[in-house]
């Protein structure tokens, strides 16, 4: 069934979540299954046979309904930071794609994102140089002709006589163009790991870098980095991602979530507990489905988020008993992202799409009030509480 995607998914940016899902399948539909002229005489007769619109390059199909589901709802991954934060880092790294690489399979990041990154990018540059009219000129004239070949020949019949390899290096050019003030600006530093795979929510401690290390071939671990050697530890490995870290400084403690058989049949996200000292794991829910733990010294307590049956809550776990106390339940659909407590404990922020949109909220324990403490469109995530100051840390 479909729920609505989390703060950290490439697909975060919406207020309508079931209208961009629509939007973007059904433009699949009207270009995969457009088939006029020859093509719709022959299907009347012999059923669904010929379908042109299925001889494009994925970067085409997908890049086309990226930008749809973004021109029909106003929000969707065009012009989504996190999203297109991806093609910017290849960019200013000098390390994109060239047109025969995303007209194929992609093994390296951003691997099978590519067709929607890279399609949705050069699409939207189409359509704000040439129009959405002149980009649908083009699949009509493609779908219509006898012969389902030969793309760049459509291409000059609708881009006024330029090819799709001279469009993209254009387009190309120009982007890199673009970023040449960001490039003058840019920060370096020192790469603390390298190979390409994912690597989140780092932790500095005094013994390395603790981070979870997702290779893209279903294996997700917890890693232990030494900063000077770069020599890596594994700690953990996790059914169905490791989720969120979160340390507990004085105890010598980290939790994180991991799937977990609850009653045979089923799969469920819950809470665990990696003693750092002699690497024993300790499971502290059973089918809670809980997952972003966040630890709370004041309260000496865990923080996290629970799906269950759509409904999502803000819950409060006691890590010696598993105990688990609901602070506050949203409607359903509803999820709740990154919850951390304030230094104090008296309060909680989390993100949350409560009007449409991930803003930040603070929930006060004493009142049981919320207050919502950002309001723009923005997909504000991956919050954090600075313990010194207890100032809020995210990203847009």
């Amino acid at each position: 069934y479909p729920y609505p995607p989390g703060s950290r998914s490439n697909l975060a940016n919406y207020d309508d979540w079931l209208f961009v899902l629509i939007a973007h399948e059904f433009t699949h539909v009207f270009q995969l299954e457009h088939a006029p002229g020859l093509w719709g005489v022959l299907n009347a007769v012999l059923g669904r046979t010929f379908q042109p619109g299925h001889m494009h390059p994925s970067w085409m199909t997908e890049g086309f309904a990226v930008v749809m589901e973004s021109l029909l709802s106003g929000r969707g991954r065009v012009g989504f930071g996190p999203f297109e934060a991806v093609l910017r880092a290849q960019l200013l790294a000098q390390d994109a794609f060239d047109l025969g690489q995303i007209s194929g399979p992609v093994i390296r990041p951003p691997g099978g994102s590519t067709p929607y990154l890279y399609g949705e990018a050069f699409f939207s540059w189409i359509v704000e140089r040439y129009g959405l009219r002149a980009l649908l000129g083009f699949f009509d004239s493609y779908d219509r002709w006898w012969l389902p070949l030969f793309h760049d020949l459509h291409a000059r019949r609708a881009f006024e006589g330029h090819s799709w390899h001279s469009l993209y290096e254009a387009w190309l050019s120009e982007t890199e163009g673009s970023l040449a003030t960001l490039r003058a600006r840019e920060v370096t530093g020192q790469a603390v790991t390298e190979g390409g795979d994912e690597r989140s929510f780092p932790i500095y401690t005094p013994r390395g870098v603790l981070m979870i290390h997702a290779t893209g071939h279903d294996e997700t671990r917890i890693v232990r980095r030494a900063l000077k050697s770069h020599g890596e530890e594994e700690l953990v490995r996790c059914r169905g991602g490791c989720g969120r870290l979160s340390w507990d400084r004085a105890g010598g403690r980290l939790f994180f979530e991991r799937g977990s058989v609850h009653r045979v049949t089923y799969l469920t996200k819950d809470l665990f507990e990696l003693d750092l000292s002699d690497g024993r794991v300790r499971q502290l829910t059973y089918g809670a489905r809980v997952h972003d733990p966040s630890w709370c010294p004041a309260k000496a307590q865990v923080v996290a988020a629970r799906t269950a049956s759509g409904d999502t809550s803000l819950v409060m776990i006691d890590p010696e008993t598993g105990a688990l106390e609901v602070l506050l339940a949203l409607a359903p659909g509803i999820q709740i992202s990154d919850p951390s407590c304030a230094p104090d404990g008296k309060a909680i922020y989390f993100s949350a799409p409560i009007d449409g949109s991930w803003d930040i909220w603070r929930l006060d324990l004493a009142r049981n009030t919320t207050e919502k403490l950002t309001d723009d469109p923005q997909v504000e995530r991956d919050l954090s509480v600075v313990e010194s100051t207890g100032q809020l840390l995210y990203s847009v």
